[in-house]
């Protein structure tokens, strides 16, 4: 359960759950690092943040030592959001011009209004 202004344990980054998981399952980061086959500077880095998880086969691998489901240590999916064109914004802010049709669109306002063949009658 989280209270507001708490956030789901989920929502932490996969360093943090590392940490997390690796100290519920009573792991030293030199026990945890000589089971990956890691330095336990490599463990420190990834749990901090300082090194990135970029590769899901390390992820399966560190799963598997801390014997998760991979998809624990990853969070929830998240639907990703529809990216947009680049020129969509463009098209709201160009103005619409008639196509040419082949004929002049008439006479504009000011040469009706100014029109000397016209008399008030």
């Amino acid at each position: 359960m989280t209270y507001p202004g708490q956030r789901d344990r989920a929502e932490f980054p996969i360093g943090r759950q590392v940490a997390r998981w690796r100290v519920r399952r009573r792991m030293t980061q030199q026990v945890f690092a000589d089971r990956l086959g890691k330095s336990k500077s490599w463990v420190d880095k990834v749990e901090r943040g300082v090194r990135a998880l970029d590769r899901y086969s390390v992820i399966q691998e560190i799963a598997e030592v801390l014997h998760l489901d991979p998809a624990i240590l990853l969070g929830p999916r998240r639907p990703r959001r529809r990216r947009r064109p680049a020129w969509t914004g463009l098209t709201r802010s160009v103005p619409r011009w008639p196509a040419t049709t082949g004929h002049s669109p008439g006479p504009s306002r000011a040469t009706r209004w100014n029109d000397t063949s016209r008399t008030p009658g």
